[in-house]
């Protein structure tokens, strides 16, 4: 018997592909792109792996093209129906996925009356998330996009910065997907090229055409490089030298209460000099200033066992507790080791990647 996850698999890849062929719920589309002549289908094999195929069709209707003629999931199924290709109905058929249509015209659904909760009913995971993107970006509702992936914290970072026509926050997203961030949020499709050769240039100068007039973004400013160090501490130790990039893509503060609350966690190499520490840094913000957390702790020794920060956190001037906003800050705590007391400072400096909306009734308090 198959394992469940294979069918969400293969829809996944295949709504994926009738998203691209459909484009929308119109009654006329394009006819598919003539197949390329038979000299140019036999391509060096290097040349075809470095410039990954796109499913997208040559012309890409914009999205508020297809939300402005959208009426109703029944018609849009109808119009649909009468302009797929067969061979995608029958990759559809081959994977079990009868209501393909049905989940694309829910998609587009929700899109169209801006309710994000609507995605949520759809099969497949990515195209639940990929439903609440195009909804928090049509709608400017960054309230709506889905959450971070890979066990981050916060919400997804290009999401964000579509959904706040802010490409600044692209920095909070990953090597591979910030390309098509910025492309999309600043409707230049040239920073489609990738030199990691990780997503499909042709796929995000889709996205661009497809996303064209939703987001209105400036060409971001260049952010200072992120800094976590320590200082004097007694005996003497320091972190490894690979820890600023633990705060490249900035950190996610997280509702607590009526509070902030932020992580940052770093470990020390195996077998690496015994000065050489790990660091967990838990900041409380509330008000106008922060305060250690008791999730705070350094981690000495070949084991890494973790000895309990206590300490003060005093925030700079330039930190702004807003989303994308500057974070600066230095502390200087205590920790109890062998029954003697040692001290350790230290100096951080990112940016807030998401900052989740605290309570209404926090307003009040």
């Amino acid at each position: 018997m198959p394992s469940p996850s294979r069918p969400n698999e293969g829809r996944r890849w295949a709504l994926a592909a009738l998203l691209a062929l459909t484009g929308a719920c119109e009654e006329e589309r394009p006819q598919p792109p003539t197949p390329p002549p038979a000299a140019e289908a036999v391509a060096d094999p290097v040349e075809r792996a470095a410039t990954p195929p796109s499913p997208w069709p040559t012309e890409v209707r914009s999205l508020r093209a297809s939300v402005a003629d959208f009426e109703s999931v029944q018609r849009c199924v109808e119009a649909m129906r009468g302009s797929v290709p067969v061979e995608v109905s029958e990759l559809f058929f081959d994977l079990g996925y009868d209501d393909a249509l049905g989940e694309i015209c829910r998609s587009l659904e929700a899109a169209a009356e801006g309710d994000p909760t609507r995605c949520d009913d759809l099969v497949s995971t990515a195209v639940r998330r990929r439903c609440r993107i195009r909804v928090a970006a049509l709608h400017e509702k960054p309230e709506a996009c889905p959450e971070a992936t890979a066990r981050e914290a916060g919400r997804d970072p290009t999401c964000l910065a579509w959904a706040t026509d802010d490409a600044s926050l692209c920095d909070g997203a990953s090597s591979a997907a910030r390309p098509t961030c910025l492309a999309v949020a600043t409707g230049e499709s040239e920073r489609c090229e990738d030199p990691l050769g990780l997503r499909s240039v042709a796929s995000c100068r889709a996205l661009v055409a497809r996303l064209e007039g939703l987001v209105d973004a400036e060409a971001p400013p260049e952010r200072p490089e992120p800094e976590l160090a320590l200082g004097e501490s007694d005996p003497p130790l320091r972190l490894p030298t690979s820890a600023p990039r633990a705060l490249e893509r900035g950190v996610a503060a997280v509702a607590e209460g009526c509070a902030h609350r932020v992580r940052v966690e770093v470990r020390a190499p195996v077998g690496g000099p015994r000065d050489v520490v790990g660091l967990t840094l838990e900041v409380r913000f509330e008000g106008g200033g922060a305060t250690l957390g008791p999730g705070s702790e350094l981690a000495i020794g070949p084991v890494g066992t973790g000895y309990a920060l206590r300490g003060e956190v005093t925030l700079d001037e330039a930190t702004e507790r807003e989303l994308g906003g500057p974070l600066a800050l230095t502390f200087e705590a205590t920790y109890l080791r062998d029954g003697v007391e040692h001290s350790v400072a230290g100096r951080l400096r990112t940016f807030f990647r998401d900052l989740a909306p605290l309570p209404e009734r926090c307003a009040e308090e």
